[in-house]
């Protein structure tokens, strides 16, 4: 048996200015960069293994959480997967490594369904065509039609990616060998889940998180012979596309019908919790005065609105401008800053700088943003960025965060990166410069839920912060009190909610 793999991949932001491209692996550069991997495509190589099957690497293209690529650059990101689909020889089934959040410039919907359209005219409606994907992807109808099956990740931090990537090549191998027959339903309960807010779902998640009521009742429909997955995508608010927004997909073997209704429960009890994922956000200086009175740290200040993996700049300063304003001591901060690493390399390690940090990609539509700190401190550290994640997501993957400085300004220390794809999940990007978060007293994290795997465990307090003078470079402009977004969306199905909050569900 010979499957194909390959996969075109990303989580992107509409409503920035900037655009970026698809950087694309070919042939054995996927099986070099993935193998040994605790990610989907390193669950494909390894089942293959298992299973004794051929793996037949294609292309997998990818811009990981960035502003939207060009159509050119996906055009050609598709074309390639094209070519090499026609040039291997015979095939029995195709594997695919997808995220849901992906569109690019000028489209109005997700590029998951277009690319599925164009393999599905290349192989024909009898090809098995099976997917992983990410619960924050916008599911559109065309996938789910075009698609044999759909195994999203089951957990947030994604800590699954792995499991449903051996899961995946497990079923594509029983459809070849005509042992199921998968047919899939989408339920779509018309809400938008703001990714800034507590949608965390993952072993060990406190019984109160609004998605273990969710994840209990499609526990309990996946517990139902002939249910093969049960999908919980929350969805992307920050793409503009015509199938943003929550999204339950439920594959069984040959019964529709079955499908039908467990897609159905299980939207419903998604919907009933829409308000429990609201977080219950502080002003900086209340953030950091709560941390500063904590009798022992850790405590980490999360802030959702400047997370690199939801496509934001990462370079957004208040929390920091706090900090050095109120006299906090024993912090560690990470933003993005390449005109500074730049600035404290030409200094020198033991020697001092005076520069601003941060504030300086405008890619906001309306071009607010935040604004640069002065700082003034010693260079303690330079490094080439380069470290391997150890922490319970995509474990094992090799990070380059570009050339990396490690600067101690007043009682902070602040890791500014040459690149803005940082792992702020994971407690290495600190180990891995000399900072151990758990000496520290106060810990600044970028990011929205992912983190909560890997430091949950080693924090005593999280406090959750939002930055208007930020201007929610990453999240966008929400309202903190009721949830509710204002990008200025154009192609987003209406009525849904909170933008309406008159809706009522539709079914």
């Amino acid at each position: 048996m010979r499957l194909l793999v390959g996969g075109c991949y990303g989580e992107v932001h509409s409503f920035l200015t900037a655009r970026t491209t698809f950087r694309n692996l070919a042939g054995q550069e996927i099986l070099d960069n993935y193998s040994g991997t605790r990610t989907p495509l390193g669950g494909f190589i390894d089942g293959a293994v298992e299973a004794g099957v051929e793996l037949v690497p294609a292309i997998f293209s990818t811009v990981g959480a960035s502003p939207l690529p060009t159509m050119e650059s996906y055009e050609l990101a598709k074309s390639e997967m094209l070519n090499h689909i026609e040039s291997v020889g015979k095939i029995d089934g195709i594997l695919l490594d997808l995220h849901g959040a992906l569109t690019a410039e000028g489209m109005t919907v997700g590029v998951e369904g277009d690319y599925m359209e164009a393999i599905r005219k290349s192989v024909g409606p009898d090809m098995p065509i099976v997917s992983t994907a990410d619960p924050h992807g916008n599911v559109s109808e065309a996938w789910v039609a075009l698609a044999d099956a759909i195994f999203c990740y089951d957990s947030t931090p994604h800590i699954d990616e792995y499991e449903r990537g051996i899961e995946a090549l497990e079923n594509i191998v029983m459809v070849v060998r005509g042992e199921i027959h998968p047919v899939m339903a989408l339920r779509k309960p018309g809400m938008l889940a703001p990714t800034g807010m507590h949608m965390a779902n993952y072993a060990g998640m406190k019984p109160e998180y609004p998605m273990a009521k969710v994840w209990n009742e499609a526990l309990a429909w996946e517990a139902i012979d002939g249910v093969i997955n049960v999908n919980v995508f929350l969805g992307f608010f920050r793409e503009d596309v015509d199938s943003t927004g929550a999204s339950v997909v439920v594959v069984t073997d040959d019964d529709l019908g079955l499908a039908e209704r467990a897609a159905e429960a299980v939207a419903r009890v998604l919907w009933e919790v829409r308000e429990d994922f609201w977080l219950d956000f502080k002003l900086p200086r209340d953030a950091v005065a709560m941390a500063m009175e904590s009798e022992k740290g850790p405590v980490v200040l999360h802030n959702p609105e400047d997370d690199p993996s939801g496509g934001a700049p990462a370079d957004g300063t208040e929390i920091l401008r706090t900090l050095l304003e109120m006299g906090a001591k024993e912090a560690a901060v990470w933003l993005h800053d390449a005109e500074a690493v730049v600035h404290a390399i030409e200094a020198g390690v033991g020697n001092q700088v005076m520069m601003e940090v941060g504030g300086k990609l405008n890619w906001r539509f309306d071009g607010k943003h935040a604004k640069p700190v002065e700082i003034t401190g010693t260079v303690k550290l330079i490094s080439d960025g380069i470290l391997t994640l150890k922490g319970p997501m995509a474990t094992g993957t090799r990070c380059e965060m570009g050339q990396t400085v490690v600067i101690e300004a007043n009682g902070v220390e602040l890791v500014v990166t040459e690149k803005r794809s940082a792992p702020n999940f994971d407690p290495e990007l600190y180990r891995s410069v000399g900072i151990e978060p758990t000496d520290k007293k106060i810990i600044a994290i970028k990011q929205t839920h992912h983190w909560r795997a890997a430091y949950e465990p080693i924090v005593r307090e999280i406090i959750s912060v939002t930055c208007p003078n930020d201007y929610g470079v990453g999240s966008g402009p929400v309202n903190y009190e009721t949830g509710v977004p204002s990008w200025p969306y154009q192609n987003i199905q209406r009525p849904i909610w909170p933008l309406d909050k008159e809706y009522e569900l539709w079914f």
